[in-house]
């Protein structure tokens, strides 16, 4: 009797102390609406896809080109040339 109790108590402490973690928003969390960086490039994005890891942002643009940039800082990781028209989707 008493193991089922203590087993009951444990599985109860588990999801409460679960449910803390995924209700508390993480310490580097932005604002709903916050900017972090401003694209400023010559040509406009068609289209835009983020890394699994969402560290990364694909960019498609206007003139053929897609660039790969740090999705916090906006720094240029890579550019690929050579679309002979503007890039319409990324995966």
């Amino acid at each position: 009797m008493h193991t089922r109790i203590a087993a009951w108590l444990f599985a109860c402490g588990w999801l409460v102390l679960l449910l803390a973690a995924c209700s508390a928003p993480p310490a580097n969390a932005l604002r709903l609406g916050s900017t972090l960086w401003t694209y400023q490039g010559a040509f406009g994005v068609f289209t835009a896809a983020w890394s699994p890891d969402g560290k990364y942002l694909a960019l498609g643009e206007a003139d053929g080109t897609l660039q790969v940039r740090d999705a916090v800082t906006g720094t240029l990781t890579f550019s690929l040339y050579g679309h002979t028209s503007a890039v319409w989707a990324l995966a």
